[in-house]
């Protein structure tokens, strides 16, 4: 009977549902991988030989946004972030989600659980690339190529782990891939295999380590296509690296936010036009999963629509917020009303939905300019430079017909920070940032003790500092007896 080792096969069940959105996503992944060379690798151990190899793994990066990880940004994440803040609530009623909404999430929490996994899925998959692209020996895989393919790959595990220790804080560092085990290397490869939990501090040098690299190799950003981990997506998360550690560095804030920007990026006129379904790779994108009738966004489904109740109902307290600064703008783009047949959370007959993602063909934006404006006012005003900070800001309200701040608002550093705090809330709700922000912050505890629930009640009120990060998922530590679990579970 034929056996195989299963880390040489995942790149294929990644590769099984490719998408075009890079020139390497075009090759058929058929002819590479047979049972002959998943068994026989070269003679000199190697199962990646051709730059068709690489290409392969390379596509299975992008593929993986929209197989491996389609969860995580079609439903998941606007859970674990949105519907965890004061901007929505769970939306279905289903007992994971209630959980996530009313901070009482156990380790079995299906969702909290099946993020570990696909995050630590992807990581694996870089670091494949990253582990074998220097050995190529096929002339096409020339040195820039190496570096180019190698870069995207950091920019990848890098952005998970940004993800996994926001999420989870603590989580084992695995930045090599796993070799075969053998009686000879057992106790080199135990700790590959079981691996403990680090402290956060090390996987940020990681992360920074991963996206520096990135930045300064990775792909240039064009306007044809804001499906890829460039130069300009690397930058984006450094900024938001050194604003979310917990010795945050503004003036690094800064210049990642101003590296990022060089690339061109900048706000469309028109807000909703970046909602539109359909509209892809505008000037104001830095990195979005592209989605066409051929490679359709099934999230959509998730968040709108009258035939069953949908996840990620936005709050009361966001439209309360949306209305108080006469927001009508970026309220209608964030929310849709409709008639239903169910009653929690809004009256049936004019129940709130998410809307920002509209149909199968809206893509999922990740990370787009005014977002990085935003971070960089914030950290303007960490550095005391005020009148730059509010330039900014009414910059982003300008473009959605709102009244520059006055000079009360701007006058004071911490109105400021109150005032670029509510101006990330509005101009990004329900993208999946609310809860970070408030974490990076320190609001998070006195924002939801503060924040009614639908029915105006102060439910959120035992709210501590344990829970706002997420269990260990209880599987991993069953499969994994060094993973410690999060205080308070």
């Amino acid at each position: 009977m034929k056996t195989y080792n299963l880390k040489w096969i995942l790149p294929c069940v990644l590769f099984a549902c490719f998408f075009s959105c890079s020139d390497y996503l075009d090759v058929k992944p058929e002819s590479v991988f047979t049972e002959e060379t998943v068994e026989n690798p070269d003679e000199n151990g190697s199962r990646y030989n051709t730059k068709q190899d690489m290409d392969l793994l390379m596509g299975g990066i992008y593929s993986g946004f929209k197989g491996t990880l389609s969860n995580i940004y079609n439903l998941d994440m606007l859970m674990l972030i949105d519907a965890r803040s004061d901007n929505a609530y769970s939306g279905s009623i289903e007992g994971w989600a209630l959980e996530l909404d009313n901070f009482n999430v156990n380790p079995n929490n299906a969702v909290t659980a099946r993020g570990w996994g696909q995050y630590f899925g992807m990581i694996g998959h870089a670091n494949l690339i990253i582990d074998n692209v220097d050995a190529i020996p096929d002339p096409a895989m020339t040195a820039d190529l190496k570096t180019l393919y190698k870069a995207e790959a950091m920019i990848l595990r890098g952005m998970m782990y940004f993800d996994l220790v926001r999420l989870y804080g603590d989580v084992p560092l695995v930045v090599q891939e796993t070799p075969d085990i053998t009686a000879e290397n057992i106790e080199e490869v135990y700790p590959l295999l079981y691996p403990e939990r680090v402290d956060k501090e090390l996987v940020y040098e990681q992360i920074i380590e991963d996206l520096e690299f990135g930045a300064q190799n990775g792909p240039i950003p064009t306007a044809q296509d804001k499906f890829k981990l460039t130069r300009g997506f690397a930058n984006g998360l450094l900024a938001k690296v050194y604003a979310t550690m917990d010795n945050k560095d503004w003036d690094r804030v800064i210049t990642y936010c101003d590296n990022a920007l060089d690339y061109g990026y900048d706000l469309i006129d028109n807000y909703e036009n970046l909602w539109i379904p359909g509209n892809r790779n505008t000037a104001e994108s830095i990195f979005e999963i592209t989605h066409t009738s051929d490679s359709p966004n099934w999230g959509w489904s998730m968040f709108t629509g009258t035939d069953w109740r949908k996840f990620c109902t936005p709050s009361h307290d966001l439209e309360n917020a949306f209305d108080s600064q006469g927001d009508m703008i970026r309220k209608n783009a964030a929310i849709v009303v409709d008639a239903c047949t169910w009653d929690n959370f809004w009256p049936a007959s004019q129940y709130r939905f998410a809307y920002k993602i509209r149909n199968n063909t809206s893509s999922i934006i990740l990370m787009r300019a005014a977002d990085i404006l935003l971070l960089k006012a914030e950290a303007l005003i960490e550095t005391n430079q005020l009148e730059q900070a509010v330039a900014i800001i009414n910059q982003v309200r300008d473009r959605v017909e709102l009244a520059p701040l006055s000079a009360q608002s701007a006058g004071s550093q911490a109105s400021l920070r109150q005032a670029v705090e509510l101006e990330r809330r509005l101009e990004l709700a329900m993208e999946g940032h609310r809860w970070f922000d408030l974490i990076r912050t320190g609001q998070a505890i006195e924002t939801m003790r503060n924040c009614p629930d639908s029915k105006g009640e102060f439910s959120y009120a035992h709210i501590e500092e344990w829970m706002l990060l997420y269990p260990v998922p209880q599987t991993e530590r069953d499969q994994n007896p060094n993973l410690t679990q999060n205080e308070g579970y």
